[in-house]
């Protein structure tokens, strides 16, 4: 009896041993699937605050490749109308080309920060007149039917959209129909018309304040159905130039000679046109 005892007693002392002995297999620190030190991650564990693990999310203020560009970068049009260029991320950022907001605007702003002469007045380059529908027949006092030749008035002439760096102008009216390369074609010329006048006035003969340095192909002559081929109804045009100079050089004062030098200017000048007939003879 004493000897079962015993025995029992030796077998519980030892059992401890063997349990420690199972424990043992693992190293300090931790097995696999254990949880994580603190400090230590574990591979495929949660990044820690302020150590992010490759693919988790980008920490505020270090964009990912390909995440939006960082605030304070500039995307869309700018007001210039030029291309604004997105901030991408730290690798992979795609840019984001602009809009043309304010492109028309802008760019003629532009235009009159570099010109030297007038400023542009806006919209397109047009010659106008109150005396005078374009393409219309030329009112009776406009034109010499049923007078002498030379008879008539020139209508008033009026212009907007004047284009940046103008420094002068110069107009010139022309019988279409017979061409501008012959004299008869050739009916008048204005020329070193200031780059602040913005009207001829009807009837003008003497040139008068702003239009007192101006120069002029003679008299204005007028359309004139009878004048040619007995009354026939002849095209005309009026043609305002923007020139980029104060003064155009003429060597000469006719209508010709003016247009020599108009067409020697390079590149060609921008231009507006007005246009008529004169109607038959008698009208």
């Amino acid at each position: 009896m004493l000897v079962h005892r015993v025995s029992a007693v030796a077998l519980l002392a030892t059992l401890p041993l063997v349990l420690a002995h199972c424990g043992s297999d693992t190293t300090q620190g931790g097995g696999a699937g254990s949880p994580a030190v603190a400090g230590a991650p574990a591979a495929g564990s949660p990044a820690a605050a302020g150590s992010p693990a490759a693919g988790s999310p980008a920490v505020a203020g270090a964009p990912a490749g390909g995440s939006p560009g960082a605030a304070g970068s500039s995307v869309g049009g700018s007001a210039n109308g030029g291309a604004g260029s997105g901030a991408g991320g730290a690798s992979g950022g795609t840019t984001s080309s602009g809009g043309s907001g304010g492109g028309s605007s802008a760019g003629a702003a532009g235009k009159a920060g570099g010109g030297t002469g007038g400023g542009s007045t806006g919209g397109e380059f047009k010659l106008t007149s109150p005396d005078h529908v374009e393409g219309a027949k030329f009112d009776g006092k406009f034109t010499c039917n049923g007078g002498n030749l030379g008879a008539g008035i020139i209508p008033e002439l009026d212009w907007t959209g004047v284009p940046s760096g103008t420094m002068s102008f110069a107009i010139t009216f022309i019988d279409t129909t017979i061409g501008d390369t012959k004299p008869m074609g050739q009916h008048w010329a204005m020329w070193n018309i200031p780059a602040t006048v913005t009207k001829i006035p009807q009837g003008t003969k003497a040139l008068m304040g702003d239009l007192a340095n101006a120069k002029q192909s003679g008299n204005y002559l007028s359309p004139c159905a009878q004048s040619l081929m007995g009354g026939q109804d002849d095209q005309y045009e009026f043609t305002i130039y923007a020139l980029p100079t104060a003064t155009l050089t003429v060597s000469g004062t006719s209508v010709a000679n003016v247009l020599t030098a108009l067409k020697a200017i390079s590149p060609k000048p921008p231009t507006a046109t007005l246009h008529g007939h004169s109607g038959l003879k008698g009208q």
